[in-house]
């Protein structure tokens, strides 16, 4: 789940979260309260990062970024991180301090779109693969039907 994350990571990511900026409190009043069952952790290590906030069972990272991810050193710094966790499997949403502070509304609805469509994904998934679907039957091979010749009739 961390990714090689180590104790110096750990201990920066616990001074983060005692030092969340407003944007970062704000969304974190949301996703504390486990919006649709997801549980998110704040300023989570992850390989050689810390992630603002992070639901290991969507595997979904939200990045608020302030005026600083403007810069040009600071956005390819961005890339190239959320690129490696990418490849990971880890999805992003990046939300910037302005939309948080003037739009949560819309900011929620956004979050919430995707956990939607990843329960979409999971019912669809298990649509397929299940032995119930079509007739509500589950079908045993013939030899499940036979009596066995074996067992005694106390059994």
């Amino acid at each position: 789940m961390f990714l090689g994350a180590d104790r110096v990571l750990f201990k920066r990511a616990g001074a983060l979260r005692k030092k969340q900026t407003f944007s970062e409190d704000l969304l974190w009043n949301y996703l504390r309260t486990k919006p649709f069952g997801f549980k998110f952790r704040q300023q989570h290590p992850i390989s050689s990062y810390i992630l603002d906030f992070y639901c290991h069972s969507l595997k979904l990272a939200i990045e608020v970024d302030g005026s600083i991810h403007e810069l040009k050193e600071v956005k390819e710094n961005d890339a190239e991180r959320q690129g490696q966790l990418e490849r990971e499997g880890t999805f992003f949403l990046r939300i910037s301090n302005d939309q948080i502070r003037l739009q949560l509304e819309d900011v929620i609805r956004q979050i919430e779109r995707y956990f939607k469509r990843e329960n979409r994904k999971k019912k669809s998934l298990f649509d397929l693969t299940s032995p119930f679907r079509g007739t509500g039957g589950l079908i045993l091979p013939k030899s499940h039907l036979r009596p066995s010749t074996t067992s005694s009739p106390n059994e």
